[in-house]
């Protein structure tokens, strides 16, 4: 069974809304990246919530509540309560709505919320995105061969003002039709998303702690970890080269992260006296 699979999103601020554009494609469809290797296809287009492109924090909000209660209300008559229900339909959403965020089938519903709140959180304006050669579009949707008396509408805006009136051309261009109006990205290449991020979103310098008590985080092998990584963590023997934190707290949630991460092995906190204070 084939699925939607959200790889990145990038959403436009046009006033006091926004239009969720959104990198995704099936499962099932194929291409060739720009390094030659074949991939999974996908596109930018918006990710409609309703009829129209434009959506705001209310209508996301209320759109997944209504799709969760609508899931529940269809499967009810499996469970004996609706919360057990409800609970095991928001852990396995990305399941129940055939959507998964970057291909994990463990998707969430609060994954997949979460995309349109931090995407209205780091919407940019048409300006913004032209300041990176990324180029808003207003265009006709797909037009089939038994319609090719109707004419394609394409249009680049440079403001919210522009994108308005393009968008009122292109459905009064459209009516009567079946076609509906959509959105597109000109410049938006793969690379380019996380270039937007480092600009407009740079992350804060972490402020060093002055303290002259440290912990560590040790495994029941007698090896210090260094790093946490998204495959696991590395380590060493020595203490001097492993991770410090100042906090205990820190440490001790951590290790308690690993710890369930890893069952066969135990993560302990550390802790050092130092003779002098040291930053870190």
């Amino acid at each position: 069974m084939s699925y939607e699979i959200i790889y990145d999103k990038q959403f436009i601020k046009v006033k006091d809304s926004y239009v969720p554009m959104v990198l995704s494609g099936s499962s099932n469809c194929y291409e060739y990246g720009n390094n030659g290797k074949e991939r999974r296809a996908r596109s930018w287009f918006p990710f409609r919530l309703s009829n129209n492109v434009l959506i705001n924090n209310e209508i996301a909000k209320r759109y997944w509540e209504a799709s969760c209660n609508d899931i529940v209300d269809r499967h009810i008559d499996r469970f004996v309560d609706r919360k057990s229900l409800m609970d095991k339909v928001k852990s396995s959403f990305g399941y129940y709505t055939g959507i998964y965020i970057n291909g994990n089938r463990k998707t969430t519903y609060g994954n997949i919320s979460g995309i349109f709140k931090t995407g209205i959180e780091k919407a940019l304006t048409i300006e913004q995105l032209k300041e990176v050669n990324v180029n808003v579009i207003v265009k006709s949707g797909y037009i089939a061969s038994d319609n090719k008396d109707i004419k394609p509408f394409i249009k680049v805006v440079d403001n919210e003002d522009q994108f308005f009136d393009a968008i009122k051309e292109c459905e009064e261009h459209l009516k009567n039709t079946k076609i509906s109006t959509t959105v597109e990205f000109s410049g938006m290449y793969d690379d380019k998303p996380k270039y937007i991020r480092r600009k407009f979103f740079p992350k804060k310098p972490k402020q060093l702690v002055k303290t002259d008590t440290i912990h560590n985080i040790v495994t029941s092998d007698g090896t210090y970890v260094y790093k946490s990584t998204k495959g696991g963590y590395n380590y060493t023997y020595t203490k001097g080269t492993a991770k410090m934190y100042a906090d205990i707290n820190v440490a001790k949630a951590q290790a308690k992260r690993l710890s369930k991460r890893f069952p066969n092995t135990e993560f302990n906190v550390e802790t050092t006296k130092l003779d002098k204070e040291i930053f870190i």
